[in-house]
């Protein structure tokens, strides 16, 4: 995601007075985004409510007949979601079922299970297809309705040999767990998946920072020794996250990725280099031992995404004085390519995703050819015919394609025809607006747009359709300097999710790119006191 350094002379293609909005727009908007670190150097990014936690915890409460105060609150966020504008909209794979969930939830909503499982695992396949079918029966169960789930589905295990994320068994030993109790005895459940359920759900603070996790084992627990002060604590828990509108997130937070992307997007920010410094130090002890880093503090599950972004971040720190953190970390990617060249998102044999893989490629030294060039190769024959890619845990498709864009010019390996293929997609893909929406076609929104500037910032010219978009991206500022938009974000795939800190750090890294590529680096002593002035955010 770091800006590509220029070999030769910015060109000045915006004009004085588009580069002078620019450059107030981008001191207003770095000034909130570095509101958001503390003294530690981390940067705050909580995550807002969801239908599906919400709906889970209101039903958890229910059932252990506590907290009602809590549930109104959950009561309201559910009924507003439902009746007024959608701050989440989802594809009809994750729509339908979220519906059935919030209708369970209510009382008073028609079930359409079959309908809302078909659409949950379409276009999936073998052991993600097998997995969505359980979670959607496992929900039905849940609140009541396993009796109309139909019939009976295969049984569903994983052994070492399966690739999957530290939270996966835990779901998987829930699911067993509820369909075993639903259709008997308590008694019934598996001694094993209590076991494991039991030490996930007792750990204090959330474990993994997985909410919905931790709300699915609590009810499988529920049926086994519901009443208990386990249950209790496992709810407590979960309240201590609950927003000021009534919501319950998917996950607390995403500090930890959030940090590394807006220590990159304040880049060049030349007041918030001692800020970017901190910030650095403060992703150095959150590491793990095996290099990699995860989403957010006490998250063990190490990913490609958030150790990508850290290590680009780091190197645009002090590069040599991060050497051994920076070893450790090229030395877990390496392990996790996958033979295809490709990078998954978690662990070595899993599926290779675009996103990942792009991410992986900029994080990569130059030195690094011969992984880098397989990178790039799996980009190539990863692109769909209309010139994206398949969606990952972003929705937008412009995500995807501006980590390859990047990759590209930073591994200059024959991906010549990808990054102009990526360019020309965000070209003709503009809305008459000037902006980008998350998929062809849709309304113009501010992070897809943000994903767009960027790519065709490295692009040979991006001439009048880059004027257009940064006209449309300015005029979308808030009077705060802040940005909203639709989210893009999914987790698990493919719930939608809002982070609006992460809305304007996303903005935030567009408006450097931008400026690093088409503004002079010194223009008039006005405007490099707006670029250089952090108290400028009027």
């Amino acid at each position: 995601m770091r800006v590509v350094q220029e070999a030769g002379p910015v060109r000045p293609q915006l004009g004085r007075d588009l580069a002078e909005e620019l450059a107030s727009a981008r001191a207003r908007l770095a000034a909130r985004v570095a509101a958001t670190v503390d003294g530690s150097g981390r940067a705050r990014a909580p995550v807002c409510g969801r239908i599906l936690e919400t709906a889970l915890t209101l039903r958890l409460l229910q059932l252990e007949r506590v907290e009602p105060a809590a549930q109104d609150r959950l009561v309201g966020y559910l009924c507003r979601a439902r009746a007024g504008p959608r701050s989440v909209s989802h594809d009809d794979e994750a729509e339908r079922l979220e519906a059935a969930v919030l209708g369970w939830a209510l009382g008073d909503g028609a079930d359409d299970l079959d309908a809302a499982e078909d659409a949950f695992v379409a276009e999936t396949a073998g052991f993600v297809a097998a997995r969505k079918r359980w979670m959607t029966h496992a929900l039905a169960g849940i609140f009541g309705r396993m009796a109309d789930s139909g019939g009976t589905i295969p049984p569903l295990r994983t052994d070492s040999a399966t690739p999957t994320a530290h939270w996966v068994p835990v779901l998987l030993s829930a699911f067993r767990v509820i369909s075993q109790t639903s259709r008997g005895a308590a008694a019934s459940a598996d001694p094993d998946d209590v076991a494991t359920l039991r030490l996930v759900v007792a750990t204090p603070g959330i474990w993994e920072r997985q909410i919905l996790t931790h709300l699915v084992a609590a009810h499988a627990l529920c049926r086994v020794e519901g009443g208990t002060p386990l249950i209790r604590d496992a709810i407590d828990q979960v309240l201590a996250f609950q927003r000021k509108d009534g919501g319950i997130p998917n996950i607390p937070d995403q500090d930890v990725f959030c940090t590394a992307i807006a220590g990159l997007a304040l880049e060049g920010t030349t007041p918030w280099e001692p800020l970017r410094t901190r910030m650095a130090e403060y992703l150095i002890g959150e590491q793990q031992s095996d290099g990699g880093w995860g989403f957010s503090e006490g998250v063990r599950q190490t990913d490609v995404d958030d150790t990508s972004v850290c290590m680009e971040f780091l190197h645009s720190t002090a590069p040599r004085g991060h050497t051994a953190v920076a070893d450790r970390a090229i030395r877990y990617l390496l392990r996790i390519q996958n033979g295809d060249g490709g990078f998954p998102t978690w662990i070595r044999g899993a599926d290779s995703e675009p996103a990942m893989t792009a991410a992986a490629l900029n994080a990569l030294p130059p030195v690094h050819r011969g992984p880098a060039g397989a990178a790039v190769a799996f980009l190539r024959r990863s692109r769909l015919p209309n010139g994206a890619f398949a969606p990952g845990w972003s929705r937008s498709n412009a995500n995807a394609l501006f980590r390859a864009a990047l990759g590209c010019r930073r591994h200059p390996l024959g991906g010549d025809e990808l990054l102009h293929g990526c360019v020309d997609y965000i070209m003709r893909t503009a809305n008459p607006d000037g902006g980008w929406g998350q998929q062809p076609g849709e309304p113009s929104d501010a992070i897809s747009t943000a994903f767009s500037l960027i790519t065709l910032c490295q692009g040979p010219s991006a001439g009048p359709v880059l004027r257009r978009g940064l006209r449309w991206f300015l005029d979308q500022q808030e009077s705060d300097g802040s940005y909203r938009s639709r989210p893009d974000s999914r987790g698990p795939r493919p719930f939608l999710y809002d982070a609006p800190d992460l809305t304007n750090i996303y903005a935030l890294l567009a408006l450097t790119h931008v400026a690093h590529r088409y503004t002079p680096r010194a223009t008039t002593p006005a405007l490099a006191a707006r670029i250089h002035d952090p108290s400028d955010s009027a």
